[in-house]
């Protein structure tokens, strides 16, 4: 896991849980146009991403060469 995702994703859950708002940003599938996601759609998107990143780096146990 890469060390700035890691610090990224821990600023961000921070932000939101301090109230903060979450970005909004589009969803495409191949040549479709885009979804826009944004409000409390894109916070649940967020906080779960975050979740993510910071599970898989503790799961991680191999040392990351920069």
């Amino acid at each position: 896991m890469n060390d700035a995702a890691k610090e990224h994703a821990h600023n961000l859950q921070q932000w939101l849980e301090k109230g903060g708002f979450a970005p909004s940003f589009s969803i495409a599938v191949g040549d479709r146009s885009g979804v826009m996601i944004a409000g409390m759609l894109a916070k649940d998107f967020c906080r779960a991403a975050c979740r993510s990143i910071l599970s898989d780096a503790k799961a991680d146990p191999s040392p990351h060469l920069g």
